[in-house]
């Protein structure tokens, strides 16, 4: 309680020199905590775009299906092996999906498509597939022969609302697939390579063009929260058929998360040129007090301080003066990081990740934001107090007398 008392005096005596060590420790407390709060909700909200809006965060295939994909490879009873999934915990919805290459015509005009086939009111719980119709409307009556586009598929083939598209590719039981529906809906999913190739229709529809009724190519799961995904995924292989197989989102989008990956090392890269900065300035400003006041601790040292406590109280005065830092830190990040995380950042025309065009990015309000700055704050003022405190036990007593006289 002692040390706390002198070290409370000893910087409120030096009231520039604490102000200027003090905001030095706070500025870096604040950049590094919103640094950190910037980087984690843009990776989360790439990840959580990338896999709930599309792929979703674990895909149930027949074996070797996901190396050599063919039409031939099915899961044999869709909803039967899908209905497994509800009793565990943590899944919060799931789809089956078809998939099948062919050639789409509008009039004139043809293109080659890859057609899928969605079960409407799942697919809409799974990826918010409604929301990706940019004209038209969304699915209608399951007897209804009705496609939704890719909107650049839909420039390509000079196709529109109640255009009728005719598609033609390869049954499962080796017949011609072909047959002609209305194009309800344009859809975009914010890559341009899917939306000029896509074409959806309802898995009734896509189990009668391609002989396959009852079968599905994949099963898309979608988590309640993407830190729960590997532990589902366990519990799935678990339950499936022997031939069947179930995968997360870091396999079956390996791309994307070694892409992602590497923007982490960038971001590691970024965050410890943060630290270095913080510690140079934090050695600096302690190197100078202690410097200072080399005939104070001369004097101490005359006057029977022991090391030990002398040692002590250069610590307690700069982890005490941290603290007080890391306060002013997170008054000054809160707000930043609340606004970032609400409002974000409009990016104007975006930047393209893993092939999807992304124009906004938010900040992530976590204690993790504060937690870390805080943890290296702390351990960064204990190391570079180090030199400078040992300098000061270096002091010579007799020495700081004569330079009081």
């Amino acid at each position: 309680m002692l040390l706390i008392k002198f070290a409370l005096r000893n910087l409120l005596r030096q009231k520039k020199r604490t102000a200027f060590t003090g905001l030095t420790m706070a500025g870096g407390f604040a950049l590094f905590s919103i640094a950190i709060a910037w980087a984690d909700g843009s990776y989360k909200g790439i990840i959580e775009t990338f896999t709930r809006n599309r792929l979703g965060h674990i895909q149930i295939h027949s074996r070797e299906y996901f190396s050599t994909p063919s039409i031939y490879k099915t899961i044999d009873d869709a909803y039967s092996t899908g209905g497994l999934l509800t009793g565990i915990r943590g899944v919060e919805s799931w789809t089956p999906r078809i998939f099948a290459g062919g050639l789409g015509m509008v009039r004139e005009k043809t293109a080659a498509v890859e057609i899928i086939g969605i079960d409407p009111g799942k697919e809409d719980l799974t990826s918010n597939f409604r929301n990706k119709i940019v004209e038209g409307n969304y699915f209608g009556d399951e007897n209804e022969k009705t496609v939704l586009i890719g909107k650049d598929l839909a420039k390509t083939i000079s196709a529109g609302i109640g255009d009728t598209l005719v598609l033609l590719s390869q049954a499962t039981d080796g017949s011609i697939a072909n047959d002609q529906y209305e194009i309800t809906g344009i859809v975009s999913f914010g890559n341009p390579a899917e939306d000029r190739i896509r074409c959806y229709m309802s898995i009734e529809n896509a189990w009668e063009l391609f002989a396959m009724q009852g079968k599905c190519h994949e099963i898309a799961v979608l988590a309640k929260s993407i830190n729960e995904v590997d532990r589902i995924n366990e519990e799935i292989s678990k339950i499936i058929p022997e031939n069947l197989e179930s995968k997360t989102w870091k396999t079956f989008a390996s791309e994307f998360y070694r892409a992602m990956q590497a923007d982490r090392m960038g971001d590691m890269i970024f965050r410890m040129i943060i630290m270095l900065v913080i510690s140079v300035g934090v050695f600096n400003s302690v190197l100078m007090s202690v410097l200072e006041r080399t005939r104070e601790y001369g004097l101490l040292k005359a006057l029977g301080m022991k090391p030990s406590v002398l040692f002590g109280l250069i610590y307690t005065e700069f982890i005490f003066l941290a603290l007080i830092s890391a306060l002013a830190g997170i008054i000054v990040a809160s707000p930043v990081i609340a606004y970032l995380s609400v409002k974000g950042v409009t990016l104007g025309q975006g930047i393209s990740y893993g092939g999807m065009i992304f124009k906004e990015m938010k900040a992530e309000f976590t204690i993790k934001s504060f937690l870390e700055p805080f943890l290296f704050l702390l351990l960064s003022v204990a190391a570079v107090t180090l030199i400078p405190a040992l300098k000061a036990l270096k002091t010579d007593p007799s020495a700081a007398m004569r330079d009081f006289g």
